[in-house]
């Protein structure tokens, strides 16, 4: 989620870019959950807050980012010819009538 909201806010990075913001706001993220003093520790009280900082640093949780960071590379270099497939008639007639895709 994070390499796609980079990638949207900042178009004109590289894909490397992007993946490496992701990837650094990912560990700050994770790292800042380590951290417990009051003020930050009101805020993850809230919803937003908790769901945007979480409450107990995971080193799996680094893994599952980077992994997700790693997908959206792939989705990135992905050939034309095969984006070009999910736009095909075939595609829309799948779904039915009226769709629109991509």
């Amino acid at each position: 989620m994070a390499f796609l909201m980079i990638g949207f806010i900042f178009a004109s990075l590289s894909t490397v870019e992007v993946a490496a913001i992701a990837l650094l706001f990912s560990l700050g993220i994770e790292l800042s959950q380590l951290y417990h003093a009051p003020w930050i520790d009101d805020i993850r009280q809230y919803r937003l807050g908790a769901l945007v900082l979480g409450h107990g640093f995971l080193w799996t949780d680094l893994v599952c980012y980077s992994f997700g960071v790693a997908m959206g590379v792939v989705g990135e270099m992905m050939p034309k010819p095969a984006l070009k497939l999910l736009s095909t008639q075939k595609f829309i007639n799948i779904f039915g009538r009226g769709a629109t895709c991509f």
